[in-house]
């Protein structure tokens, strides 16, 4: 059981995963479609770039009846909306609107990648490749941005649209 929001939740859909974070920690990680220009600057510390994991994906089209929804389906979403700008551990977008690249690391949290080595833990290169096929795992997180410049979602896919 995990808490989130006060309520206790139960791990049970992660099929196997361990899931470890603190009353609510991480999900919040892909708030993305914050845009009135108001707001613009209050939800830039969550522009994360989370694609989820092939085991969630394909729960949600199993409960869905929907193969549209599974992971392989989904993936071929993500490669034609992000530009990633690192290097890749599986196949990646390199064309779309959506510039995505892994931050150089504070020397802290190369620490930490380092400390989960002998907890038998994996490390990846970044969370959405391999990371979202595997078991278990930690990364340093992708964010969204162009440059040092962070940009949401909103304003990658939507602004441009606007009149």
């Amino acid at each position: 059981m995990m808490r989130f929001a006060g309520q206790k939740i139960s791990e049970a859909p992660s099929t196997g995963r361990r899931i470890r974070t603190g009353a609510g920690a991480g999900w919040a990680l892909t708030n993305s479609v914050y845009g009135p220009r108001r707001w613009k600057h209050e939800h830039k510390r969550n522009d994360i770039w989370a694609r989820g994991h092939r085991n969630d994906w394909n729960h949600y089209a199993e409960l869905a009846t929907a193969l549209a929804w599974n992971y392989d389906s989904i993936l071929t979403i993500y490669r034609s909306i992000e530009s990633y700008n690192a290097r890749p551990d599986t196949e990646r977008g390199t064309v779309g609107p959506v510039a995505v690249h892994q931050p150089h690391p504070y020397p802290v949290t190369t620490f930490l990648l380092e400390a989960a080595r002998p907890s038998e833990i994996s490390t990846f290169p970044n969370p959405n490749g391999k990371m979202m096929e595997a078991q278990q795992g930690v990364a340093i997180s992708g964010v969204r941005a162009l440059g040092r410049e962070r940009l949401t979602i909103f304003e990658v896919c939507v602004e441009p649209f606007i009149d």
